[in-house]
């Protein structure tokens, strides 16, 4: 009987394919809202944030700064605003799990294991940890999927190292990592660095990578269930 409103709360990439995900998945009439506390695509260069911006405009997907405040029926609240929501998608960025204060273990200021370059927590050697839960104390770097994919076959090897008594491997993150975020529309958004450039050759370009990430999945589970 009225348009569905929909309201994705986070403006890092996760949430900005989401709301464009939804603007084309979405076959009734819709209006369809990001919320971006602390910008768009936050740490992510500057023309890639204007492509972003760019693509939200194309496809009638309200941009709105502030901080999610509370979810209630039909509204979402940022301070005073309340925004007319029937499907809030809260795509926000990971926290530390609360237990890791308790944990014994060095963190870093925002609660996370603090590692060094083998993988290994700064205060408990026979503790390893990457991805979401630490934080590199040598060799900061953006919370991302990119950098976590890549330090799980070090993490493999070190934790057989470690129980073997072998030396184990540094783990150095990459200075620049490719980001290429789709647009919804057959199209994607390519970045490296300072350089962006967007078309449908970044989004077939992003199927291929994605789909060939996901198939390796696919094979472990097929060998696991034989």
């Amino acid at each position: 009987e009225r348009a569905l409103d929909v309201v994705v709360v986070g403006g890092g990439a996760a949430g900005t394919e989401i709301a464009l995900a939804v603007r084309q998945a979405l076959e009734r009439p819709a209006t369809v809202t990001l919320v971006a506390d602390g910008g768009l695509l936050p740490g992510q260069a500057a023309g890639a944030r204007h492509r972003a911006e760019f693509a939200l405009q194309r496809h009638d997907i309200q941009l709105l700064p502030g901080r999610c405040t509370a979810i209630e029926p039909w509204h979402v609240c940022l301070g005073n605003l309340r925004v007319a929501c029937d499907v809030p998608i809260i795509a926000v960025g990971s926290d530390a799990p609360a237990w890791l204060r308790a944990s014994g273990l060095a963190l870093d200021a925002d609660g996370f294991v603090s590692t060094g370059p083998t993988l290994q927590s700064t205060s408990h050697p026979s503790v390893f940890a990457t991805g979401d839960v630490s934080a590199r104390a040598d060799h900061p770097h953006p919370r991302s999927g990119v950098h976590a994919v890549r330090a799980g076959p070090v993490l493999a090897r070190n934790l057989l190292g470690w129980l073997r008594g072998a030396r184990l491997a540094h783990h150095t993150p990459q200075r620049r990592s490719l980001y290429l975020l789709s647009t919804g529309d057959g199209r994607a958004i390519a970045s490296w660095g300072d350089f962006s450039a967007e078309g449908r050759w970044a989004g077939r370009w992003k199927d291929r990578i994605d789909g060939a990430f996901l198939a390796r999945y696919g094979k472990f589970d097929q060998a696991s269930k034989k």
